[in-house]
């Protein structure tokens, strides 16, 4: 389908459950919103889901493209007057890289991810000593996982069951990424998704010493947090794709998804580590409560991770 993946800025709920719910780490919120994009990755070794390479107007399909899209066609995976056809004399190819050919009907099934979160939430609530808001942070943690394909119904598409996905797929407001002024504007918007709720959960926390070792770590974190969101997380997804294309040999025999996916699923996790030292730099400021006590532990933040 034509869309532009929108990848950091699933962290906007993570950052605003942590502002309300700061008895869990930030970053185990990060990383339950993001557990769609990385089951992408599982479910195209198993054979379920099926992608190919997109391609700009200037280069021709590339053959793994329009094999997936055969494949589609030949199992009723395909949508007429939706999906863009490379054998239609009308269609060159894509003005940007972004878009392309994905079918993530079981990663980004509304009800498999409400699942995920149902697992999440009762693991909580099993594994961690009951306290205070136990049940709260439990409905924190399904919202976290659950919140992925939600928003992806609002800029590109997500689907409700898992399997055939021009049976379940949805898409709301016409599919906001599908825009093509949006398009070229995605990356700004995705960095604003995730800033401003980043500022907002940030404002009510301040440094646990006012030590220049500790000032000084925090900006530092603070600086390797966002270079390596931005730089490895939202510009593999600009680049990689091109460069998958013209190693295309390489990109094949990894599978269709392959090694653009493992960079683009994967990486971003690496930016989660400077949050992680970021968040033990600060605290609260206001004293926690009993169960809010838990985030601001060093080691009971550890077994968070």
């Amino acid at each position: 389908a034509r869309s532009t993946m929108a990848v950091i800025g699933h962290w906007c709920v993570a950052f605003l459950l942590a502002r309300v719910q700061p008895g869990v780490s930030v970053v185990l919120f990060m990383k339950l919103t993001m557990l769609s994009d990385t089951l992408i990755l599982v479910f195209s070794l198993l054979g379920l889901e099926v992608g190919g390479f997109m391609w700009p107007d200037w280069m021709a399909p590339p053959e793994e493209t329009l094999a997936a899209v055969r494949v589609w066609k030949l199992t009723g995976r395909w949508i007429e007057g939706v999906d863009p056809d490379p054998d239609d004399p009308s269609f060159h190819g894509f003005q940007s890289l972004p878009p392309g050919y994905i079918d993530a009907s079981y990663s980004h099934s509304i009800m498999l991810t409400a699942i995920w979160g149902i697992i999440a939430a009762v693991a909580w609530l099993v594994l961690v000593p009951r306290r205070p808001g136990s049940w709260t942070i439990a409905l924190g943690l399904f919202v976290a996982t659950a919140s992925h394909p939600i928003l992806d119904v609002c800029f590109h598409a997500a689907y409700i069951l898992p399997g055939n996905r021009a049976v379940t797929r949805v898409v709301l407001f016409g599919g906001l990424w599908q825009s093509r002024l949006l398009s070229l504007i995605s990356l700004p918007i995705d960095i604003l998704l995730a800033y401003v709720p980043y500022r907002i959960w940030l404002a009510a926390r301040i440094p646990t010493d006012d030590t220049p070792e500790v000032l000084y770590a925090i900006r530092q974190y603070k600086l390797a947090f966002w270079g390596l969101a931005l730089g490895l997380n939202m510009t593999t997804w600009y680049l990689v794709e091109l460069a998958m294309y013209l190693l295309w040999p390489l990109g094949y025999h990894l599978g269709v998804l392959g090694a653009s996916d493992v960079a683009i699923i994967w990486l971003w996790s690496i930016a989660l580590y400077p949050m992680y030292k970021l968040e033990q730099h600060v605290k609260l400021k206001s004293p926690p409560r009993q169960h809010e006590k838990y985030t601001n532990d060093a080691h009971g933040s550890e077994s968070l991770l």
